[in-house]
């Protein structure tokens, strides 16, 4: 089966879902519910191509199946927060918290194995992409938001809580899911020119 495809639709999908770091500075309950609501569309079609690609390697089938229980819990989330706009009460509020939160790290695991079955698929595929780098594109988005933490820590510390370091947050995690996403999308062209072009096999 073609790959490509489907790792195309996820590219672009992981893009809208990265913009949505933006509805947090308005620092507004109605523009996260929007950015949760932009990013559930986006992993609704995450999930529909992980679930294409789940026959072609178990990694693929675990990452489908931690981005179901990860696409669940942002319901629920969602879910909270609109409860929580509707009466004020903290106890949804904080049910959604919980949720978006266990959804993210399902959601990791799910990038985990998406990404390490990409990296499976390099050498037997003879995909002209190094060995190991797309794993970067798990990484590098974790290590942004790790800087990003610690730079939103340090305003705290130092009781300085203004839109610019914001906005430097925001930046922060933007640039290293940009690095991220240059890596998937040379990895896609990388699959897309060996199944337009694919190795001759000897008779």
């Amino acid at each position: 089966m073609k790959i490509y495809p489907h790792l195309r639709v996820i590219w672009l999908a992981t893009l809208v879902s990265a913009l949505t770091v933006f509805t947090v500075l308005p620092e507004s309950q109605i523009a996260a519910l929007v950015g949760t609501i932009v990013n559930l569309v986006a992993y609704g079609f995450i999930l529909y191509h992980l679930h294409k690609l789940s026959g072609e390697s178990p990694r693929f089938a675990r990452a489908f199946l931690f981005q179901v229980a990860s696409l669940i819990l942002q319901v629920l989330a969602i879910a909270g927060l609109a409860m929580y706009l509707a009466d004020s009460s903290d106890t949804p509020l904080f049910f959604a918290s919980m949720a978006m939160m266990t959804g993210g790290i399902f959601g990791l695991v799910s990038d985990y194995n998406l990404f390490w079955g990409l990296d499976e698929r390099i050498i037997p595929c003879g995909y002209a992409y190094p060995a190991r780098r797309v794993r970067w594109c798990f990484y590098a988005p974790l290590l942004g938001a790790a800087v990003a933490a610690m730079v939103e820590y340090g305003a705290m510390a130092a009781e300085k809580e203004n839109l610019m370091l914001a906005v430097a947050s925001v930046i922060i995690q933007l640039a290293f899911q940009a690095a991220a996403l240059v890596l998937f999308l040379q990895y896609n062209r990388a699959v897309r020119d060996r199944e337009e072009h694919p190795l001759d096999i000897p008779q």
